[in-house]
């Protein structure tokens, strides 16, 4: 699936099982949607060969330029 990121396209988006998109321009900025409709912004990167990531806040209170 790819993702338009707008605001007004990722309020709708609706999945089945859990998905993550990485942004295609931010490095490490991650959009995790789940089947509940809970979307979630994450902060991922490298280190030491393994992959980290960390919880940066719930889509629509933070938006991306927050992220």
């Amino acid at each position: 699936m790819t993702i338009n990121w707008k605001h007004q396209n990722l309020v709708g988006i609706a999945v089945e099982k859990h998905t993550e998109h990485r942004h295609p321009t931010v490095e490490g900025l991650t959009f995790r949607i789940a089947p509940s409709g809970r979307k979630t912004w994450l902060f991922e990167r490298m280190a030491n060969g393994k992959r980290h990531k960390k919880t940066m806040g719930r889509f629509p209170a933070m938006s991306m330029a927050e992220a």
